[in-house]
């Protein structure tokens, strides 16, 4: 935003390109959660990721998660960059990393899901942690045999991909890991179940 002939009683005015840009870039509120910047990724809208949302996750998932960010540059995809997503379990932020990175929009809806996943598993692990231990136990059961090779890396990402394939490909964790799929339909989603092809949509390319 550029200053024009500012004096103390003049406005700061913005260019015709700052304020299409947020216009384009229109924020979106789930619950508490600020959805923004998804315009520019080329895949997904700010709505589009809001009506995944407000679709297929349980309210109480996204408390204490202020914002779910668009950011392809922040810091932390410089370091990594196979990374697509991460979450930040001290302000409970989530940050999406470039489009390019994806190879559809679907893929960066379940990347979203991922991290909501590690958002409610922080949450079971603070009010409920016998069931974080009953987890844990059960990730430790498997013996390294879980749902995706990325959910090998610990229990917390066990986790948040089991969330994961429970909404997007239910029919492949009941299948595949039984107990685990259980345990996620008693305590984390209280019996709610999801339809075997999943509820992702194929929202298409966004237009500008």
């Amino acid at each position: 935003m550029e200053d024009i002939n500012e004096t103390p009683e003049s406005p700061r005015l913005e260019s015709t390109e700052s304020i299409t840009e947020f216009n384009l870039s229109r924020l979106e509120i789930v619950g508490e959660t600020e959805i923004a910047g998804f315009e520019r990724s080329g895949l997904l809208t700010n709505e589009q990721v809001a009506e995944h949302l407000r679709e297929n996750i349980p309210p109480t998932h996204l408390e204490g998660c202020p914002s779910l960010e668009y950011a392809p540059n922040h810091s932390l995809f410089t370091f990594s960059h196979e990374t697509l997503a991460f979450f930040l379990p001290a302000s409970r932020e989530i940050k999406v990393a470039s489009g390019e990175r994806f190879r559809q929009d679907e893929s960066m809806v379940e990347s979203i899901t991922h991290e909501i996943g590690h958002n409610e598993h922080l949450t079971v692990e603070q009010r409920s942690p016998h069931l974080a231990q009953e987890w844990e136990n059960l990730y430790k059961k498997s013996g390294g045999n879980c749902i995706s090779d990325y959910a090998r890396t610990d229990v917390h990402e066990d986790f948040a991909e089991s969330y994961r394939w429970y909404i997007h490909h239910p029919e492949d964790l009941r299948f595949r890991f039984p107990e685990k799929y259980e345990f996620m339909r008693q305590h984390v989603f209280a019996s709610r179940e999801y339809v075997s092809a999943g509820p992702t949509k194929n929202y298409g390319p966004s237009s500008h």
